[in-house]
């Protein structure tokens, strides 16, 4: 779900992303998983970040949109 490539949207793959999180939560109930659960979590965000990234493409994108999400102008256009 977190290939870059793939032509959904973000609302989309983070629906998916969820059904299947509930699937494999439900699956290990009964185990102690929250350290795995830590790590998995910081590596999906990272990839979805990635997603975000790579969808915005062009430089330019990438600094008006950065700023609209309240990055000064100097830090984005870095």
């Amino acid at each position: 779900m977190t290939r870059k490539t793939a032509p959904i949207s973000l609302e989309e793959r983070i629906r998916k992303i969820n059904e299947i999180q509930r699937g494999w939560l439900n699956y290990f109930r009964g185990t102690s998983i929250q350290g795995k659960l830590r790590d998995i979590d910081g590596w999906l965000r990272n990839r979805l970040r990635y997603c975000i990234w790579t969808d915005w493409k062009k430089p330019e994108r990438k600094r008006k949109n950065l700023m609209r999400l309240g990055i000064d102008k100097g830090h984005a256009y870095a």
